[in-house]
Order: C-alpha cells, then structure tokens, then sequence
C-alpha cells in the first residue's frame, strides 16, 4: 500500500490554491490536503468551499505540528515561521516545500 502523506498550504493566493484545488481533487499522488493557513481566514474559508474533502483551517503554527508536508505558497517570512515552529517543537519529520525559500 502507498503511503500518502498529510499535507498542510500556507498561503491560498494564486498558487496555493492551485496546488489545493490539484491535490482536493486527487491530481497528485501521495498527498491527502488536511490543513490550510491564510492570513484572511475569511477568504481562505470561502475559498475552499466545495472541496471533496475540505481542509481545516488553522495558524501557521499549527501547519508545523500536525503535518508531514507543509507547502508554503506565500511570502517566505511565513517558511520561516513555519520552519522555526517545527525546528523549537523538535518536529524534524516536516517536509518544507516552498517557491519563495529557494535558495
């Protein structure tokens, strides 16, 4: 059986919410979306309605403690928050994946 892994959006702009729609909908093998992460909550809440399986919503902390693979789809501050969270909490299983940071 493959393993899939839970994976967690930072950022639901252009980007982020082309990646949730993608994995939502079963396009990208070996990830199950559980999680997203926003600034404007509100937005980010209408913005997956009528996803298959929707996500919760949560902090970006949260995005680091609960997840094997945080995508972050924003600007590169939120990375870093997300890496640090994770880092302070021990978590090293996280998977960072984020355009911004590359380099």
């Amino acid at each position: 059986m493959a393993t899939t892994l839970r994976l967690g959006i930072g950022g639901l702009g252009a980007i982020g919410l082309a990646v949730a729609k993608k994995v939502d909908a079963g396009e990208i093998p070996g990830l199950r979306l559980v999680a997203v992460s926003a600034r404007d909550q509100a937005k980010a809440r209408a913005r997956i309605v009528g996803f298959k399986s929707a996500p919760k919503l949560v902090s970006l902390a949260e995005l680091a403690v609960c997840l094997q693979v945080v995508f972050c789809a924003g600007m590169h501050v939120m990375a870093h928050e997300v890496q640090h969270v994770a880092e302070h909490r021990g978590l090293g299983g996280v998977q960072l994946q984020c355009p911004a940071v590359a380099g």
